[in-house]
């Protein structure tokens, strides 16, 4: 189920068990925020301090969880279980707990996994009596309607142009572009307008933004612009061997895109990105030969060896 579905799907039929999952995208903490709300408002009706239990770091004790199951609510029809699932928690013992509990869940309980990308949970995914809620990227026609809602319910003008940008700026993360909105909002209570320039001094441009700027530069021997790029990066003191493996990792695509003759939206469900990023991706793969990239994409592959073997 995708995200967007959520709010309807809640209306019509609240199910047993949702686990909340990003799939291989970046974690969206404002899509599984706002997942995590929506299913609370439905399912707990009145004395949330007795009906919603959360597990994360601190307290995810396999017997408390089981105990929590398995309690009725108080006064209310339903109660929640949330567990937020974390890198340092052992969850071997949880997980067996929650695979036996799936099978023949508490119809007065909800549970809610917020699951980690490539964590022990995600098994549960499988499950047949459970509902993944797909809270990766939205698409970019969503992301344009809420910065155009959110800049007209506070009275502020704002072009395509400046609602493109700063979806592109923010690589797409909703948590981010809600950030950026309302600080550009704020920023222009006076003139009520928001344009390009604007974006362009007050936006923090993603990792991702900037490798694709940073690759276009070089690719169109614009070497001014990639050296402030790079100046960009490290007055950040963003980590270097992040940025050499989204750079690696930039090249790749572009390198696939470019000898590939499938579709823009299988690419895009191949590499694990949106059909837009394809899009924009090969506006820079048409210009290079394929020779080109293959060259770029073994020089890449070699100082990446170099670095780590130092």
């Amino acid at each position: 189920m995708k995200f967007k579905e959520l709010k309807k799907s809640l209306s019509e039929r609240i199910e047993n068990v949702y686990i909340l999952s990003c799939k291989n995208d970046e974690e969206d903490l404002y899509l599984k925020n706002s997942a995590i709300a929506n299913i609370t408002k439905n399912v707990v009706t009145s004395f949330e301090e007795l009906n919603i239990s959360v597990f994360g770091e601190e307290n995810s004790d396999a017997e408390r969880i089981k105990k929590a199951l398995e309690t009725l609510p108080f006064m209310s029809e339903k109660r929640l279980v949330l567990i937020k699932e974390c890198e340092n928690v052992k969850y071997d013992n949880i997980l067996e707990i929650l695979s036996n509990y799936i099978d023949s869940p508490n119809g007065s309980t909800v549970l809610v996994v917020d699951e980690k990308e490539g964590t022990k949970l995600s098994l549960l995914e499988k499950k047949e009596n459970v509902v993944v809620v797909d809270c990766s990227r939205l698409d970019r026609d969503i992301l344009y309607s809420y910065i155009a809602k959110t800049c007209e319910k506070e009275g502020v003008k704002i072009d395509p142009a400046s609602i493109n940008k700063i979806i592109d700026y923010t690589n797409s993360y909703m948590q981010k572009i809600d950030l950026e909105i309302h600080k550009l909002i704020s920023y222009k209570f006076d003139t009520k307008e928001i344009q390009v320039k604007d974006i362009e001094d007050l936006v923090e441009k993603s990792d991702e933004y900037q490798i694709f700027e940073l690759t276009n530069s070089l690719f169109n021997k614009n070497a001014e612009r990639a050296l402030y790029i790079v100046d960009d990066i490290i007055r950040n003191k963003r980590n270097v061997s992040s940025i050499l493996s989204l750079i690696f990792a930039h090249i790749r695509r572009l390198f696939y895109i470019k000898v590939t003759k499938e579709k823009d939206e299988d690419i895009a469900k191949k590499l694990e990105i949106k059909e837009y990023a394809v899009k924009m991706m090969r506006t820079v793969a048409d210009r290079i030969s394929a020779k080109k990239l293959k060259e770029t994409l073994i020089l890449c592959k070699d100082i990446d060896y170099n670095v780590k073997s130092g």
